[in-house]
Formats: structure tokens, C-alpha cells, sequence
């Protein structure tokens, strides 16, 4: 061990370090500076029970604190979940890097075979992040799934036992013919993802994308499930729990849309919501809200417009996480391998900015050979939006 300048030399032995140590620390302090964060490294044994210990101990300890301020169910899930799927890794390593303004950390997961880690990984599939990127920029929480034939067939089937579940014998047969009808429908016309976006406001809006290989099936099945609704055992437990319940469906002219959408009107209780839904180019559009029309056809390209054509779709991205420069820089980094990736902007959800605005924060899943890959970066400036610059 020695010391030269200021670099800290390690050596298998004295002569080595007096050999070499001149030329190493002359060409690390040519280097441009860099801080290397945290990296860690769990395998099997008391290690990895310890920290397993103290994450545990330590998300108890925010009860009622700040930002960590949920409910009890919640967070007893979360511990759980986060538990086994760290007993169920052969290997965890831990990456932070940090910068001047920005947080990039990385964790790398080599599962053990038929555990929670190998379950979660094995499903992922490549996405393609442009759909992410076409989702609305004012959106607080925008997310991108990727899915195969035989994941959407088995999230259908999947689907139609939990509402069997839940409404047991009251649920007669025609009824759950129909309402797996239009759940079979619906996932054999979605494409390799579906995107979704939660836009923030006085009124806030929930938005669906993606691509279609039946655009007449995705139109179709979300009718159906609308349908669905609509069926005495269905209507009748939705009563008993958001009270007054009512759909009302028929087809609008959007403003300047060369196309009419189907348009569900729900009555939930007290709220009164749209729904809207249509397909253009081989992509389907839904979108819910109190008056959802004027974002709906934000999301359109140029070419769904009367009078318009293909060469005025490039106009029609302005309002999209497209012209987040930033973002985009961020989100092409992580590849182009990702199974899963989501953005969240504090801002939109409430957040104060101080200076400059900050870049969202990035969450990805990827799979690399056997290796799970967890990736989440963004600015600090964003995160102290989020939680306040007493919690950063």
C-alpha cells in the first residue's frame, strides 16, 4: 500500500509498487476526475441477511414521515415484495453514480432458477422506447409495456378468473362469456406494447397508446368491456360501491379529426368522465377525463386531421415527451433492450422547481443474458422538487 500524490496505490508487493506505482498514479491523474459513487456487491450468506435486515428496518422507520407518509398495507407490501426478491438472487450488485446535478443508479440481479428475480425477468422482452416518447409531455407519470401473443393471452385469462373471483356465482354464464369474449378480443388486437400516461391537472386525464394488428379489434373489445359494465351482476356491485353507476355509448366528431371515436359517458358516483377511444395507422388511442377531446386529438398525428397529410405528422409531435431533449438523451442511453420503463415528472405532480426545470426522473427493466437490470436516473433538482429541499 502507498501513496503518490494524490493517488492511493495497492500492490501484490513492494517491488511491483515501486515498479509501477510512478506510471499508474501519473496516468490516473491525467484522467479527468469522476466520482465513482457507491458500488456493492451482495452474494449468498450473512451479508446479504443483514442488509436484507436493515432495508427492512429502516422503511418501517418512516412511518408517518414526510414523503414516506403511506399507508401501512402498502408498505408492508413493498418490504415483502423487495424481501423475496432479494432471497430469491444469486448475486446483487449495486451501481450509484452522481453527478453535479443527477443521480444514475443501477442494480443488477442474477436470479436463482424458479424464484421471485427469475420469474420477473424471464418475461421481459425488448420495447420499443418511441412509444414511451410519444406520450403527452405534461404527463406526471407516463409508463411503457412490452407484451408478447402468449402474455397477453395469459393477462386475459388472468383477468377474467379475478373478476370471476370477485363476483363469484353472481357472475352467470352468459355474462362471463361475454366478458371473456371482449377480453380475448382486446388482447389479440394490441401490438408488442401498450403505453400509458397519467396527465396532471385541475382535471387530471388518463391515456392509453399503442400499436394495433386489428384496429377493428381494439375498438370492438373496448366496447365490449364496456358492455360489460353494463350486465345486471356487474352494474349492480359497481352500485354498491361508487353508488349512482351509468354508460351512456355512442360516436363523436372530434374538431378537425377526419374520423369519428366511439365515446363511452360514466356515471361513477359523483364524477361524471368521458371516454374516448379510436385507431388511426395501425395505432389505438384511448383516452378518460372530464372533457378528454382537446388531448385526444393532441396525441393524433397530422395526418388523422381533415386537410391533412403523412408529411404534417412531424407537426403533430410538439406536445410530446419527444421535445424533452434531456429525456430523450436519458432514455436512449439505457438501450434499446428495455422490458419496462417509466418517467415521472415532479413537476406535474405538484413539485416547485427552483431555477431551471428539471429533467424527470427515468425508471427502466431490462435483461441482459441472464441478468436482470434495474436502472433509474435523474436530476436531483427533480427529486427536491418531489419531496421538498428539506428531504434531499
Amino acid at each position: 500500500l502507498g501513496v503518490r500524490g494524490d493517488v492511493l496505490l495497492l500492490a501484490p508487493s513492494e517491488r511491483a509498487l515501486s515498479q509501477a506505482g510512478a506510471y499508474v498514479a501519473s496516468t490516473v491523474a491525467r484522467r479527468a476526475a469522476r466520482p465513482v459513487g457507491l458500488v456493492a456487491s451482495l452474494g449468498e450468506g450473512g451479508a446479504r441477511r443483514a442488509t436484507l435486515s436493515f432495508l427492512t428496518a429502516a422503511w418501517r422507520s418512516q412511518t408517518g414521515a414526510g414523503s414516506f407518509d403511506v399507508s401501512v398495507t402498502l408498505r408492508e407490501y413493498v418490504v415483502s415484495w423487495l424481501s423475496e426478491l432479494l432471497k430469491s438472487a444469486r448475486h446483487v450488485h449495486l451501481f450509484v453514480e452522481p453527478e453535479r446535478d443527477h443521480l444514475q443508479a443501477r442494480i443488477e440481479i442474477e436470479p436463482e432458477p424458479g424464484g421471485l428475480a427469475h420469474e420477473l425477468f424471464q418475461g421481459v422482452s425488448p420495447a420499443d422506447v418511441s412509444g414511451l416518447l410519444a406520450l403527452p409531455r405534461k404527463s406526471a407519470l407516463a409508463m411503457l409495456s412490452p407484451s408478447r401473443a402468449g402474455s397477453r393471452e395469459q393477462s386475459a385469462g388472468d383477468t377474467e378468473r379475478t373478476v370471476q373471483a370477485l363476483f363469484g356465482e353472481r357472475l352467470r354464464a352468459t355474462e362471463r362469456a361475454a366478458l371473456a369474449d371482449a377480453l380475448r378480443m382486446l388482447s389479440r388486437a394490441r401490438g408488442a406494447y401498450m403505453s400509458y400516461a397519467l396527465v396532471a391537472g385541475p382535471e387530471p386525464e388518463f391515456v392509453l397508446r399503442g400499436p394495433v394488428r386489428d384496429a377493428a379489434g381494439f375498438e370492438s373489445g373496448l366496447a365490449g368491456l364496456l358492455r360489460a359494465l353494463e350486465l345486471p351482476s356487474v352494474s349492480s356491485a359497481l352500485r354498491d360501491v361508487v353508488g349512482p353507476f351509468d354508460v351512456r355509448r355512442d360516436m363523436v366528431r372530434l374538431a378537425g379529426v377526419n374520423r369519428p371515436a366511439q365515446r363511452a359517458r360514466l356515471t361513477l358516483g359523483e364524477q361524471r368522465l368521458e371516454l374516448l377511444w379510436l385507431s388511426h395507422a395501425g395505432i389505438g388511442y384511448a383516452v378518460v377525463g372530464r372533457r378528454p377531446a382537446a388531448l385526444l386529438g393532441t396525441l393524433l398525428p397530422g395526418s388523422a386531421r381533415r386537410g391533412a397529410s403523412a408529411a404534417d405528422d412531424a407537426s403533430s409531435s410538439d406536445g410530446s415527451l419527444a421535445k424533452h431533449p434531456e429525456l430523450v438523451a436519458l432514455v436512449k442511453q439505457q438501450g434499446q433492450n428495455l422490458g419496462f420503463a417509466a418517467v415521472i415528472d415532479p413537476l406535474q405532480l405538484g413539485g416547485a422547481a427552483s431555477g431551471r426545470a428539471p429533467v424527470p426522473w427515468f425508471v427502466g427493466l431490462a435483461r441482459r443474458d441472464k441478468v436482470g437490470v434495474f436502472q433509474v436516473s435523474g436530476s436531483r433538482s427533480a427529486l427536491a422538487a418531489l419531496l421538498g429541499p428539506s428531504a434531499f
